[in-house]
């Protein structure tokens, strides 16, 4: 008889175990179908809230579509519009810019300025937002550059917003930027995008940073073979 009851009650355990657990799984699926059907959709806090819903701790959203400059005919117009800098990642901060936003700001050190004259002509740059205080003062040889994505924490989740074509610069590599600078000179922002962005190898040449066309590395590769060196030496004639 008692081996019996231990019997019954394993059995009633078991399905009360199951019942609760459909339970749960039903409160859970609700809840993100609810989530998925929010006005808030597509906020960072309700990346937050839905990664929670469904048990994770991670995840990711693509970047606002950025218009960049898309077309420039020859050396000597892009060297009239933007700065030509030779620079190394040296740190990084993301924040949440207003409630749907990413941005990273980062501080390179300039290996070498090959412009032909300090550009400002960045006058729209305060939509990108002040730089932040805690990444300041800057050294006469360092500079400030945001680009959208990154990664934040919400409510312990962490929420990554990733510009596909435009990753986030790697510490360990130098890079060429074709840039414009704000009034202060302390940042400036990458209008052609990841277009105007080149990785600096140790033979001098040029990488491209992805794959897509764009008119800025034709001009590179075709007149220059992706050469450094070559580029140099028409800019500084």
């Amino acid at each position: 008889m008692a081996k019996l009851l231990v019997v019954s009650l394993i059995t009633l355990a078991v399905v009360v175990g199951t019942y609760t657990t459909s339970v749960t799984k039903q409160e859970k699926n609700q809840k993100i179908v609810a989530l998925e059907k929010s006005k808030e959709r597509g906020k960072l806090a309700w990346y937050a809230e839905y990664a929670k819903a469904k048990g994770e701790t991670r995840i990711s959203k693509p970047a606002p579509l950025v218009e960049y400059v898309t077309e420039v005919t020859d050396i000597n117009e892009v060297m009239s519009h933007y700065n030509l800098l030779v620079v190394q990642p040296v740190e990084r901060r993301s924040y949440a810019q207003g409630d749907a936003r990413i941005i990273t700001w980062n501080k390179f050190k300039i290996i070498e300025d090959l412009s032909r004259s300090r550009i400002k002509q960045c006058s729209d740059c305060t939509i990108q937002g002040i730089a932040p205080a805690e990444m300041l003062p800057l050294q006469s040889d360092e500079i400030l550059v945001p680009k959208y994505g990154g990664t934040i924490t919400i409510d312990g989740v962490e929420i990554t917003m990733v510009e596909t074509d435009f990753p986030q610069f790697d510490p360990s590599k130098k890079y060429v930027l074709f840039l414009e600078a704000d009034a202060s000179g302390l940042w400036g922002r990458i209008m052609v995008g990841p277009g105007g962005v080149f990785t600096l190898h140790d033979n001098e040449k040029l990488i491209p940073i992805n794959s897509r066309e764009h008119s800025l590395k034709t001009i590179i590769q075709q007149d220059y073979d992706n050469s450094f060196s070559e580029l140099k030496v028409k800019v500084k004639s």
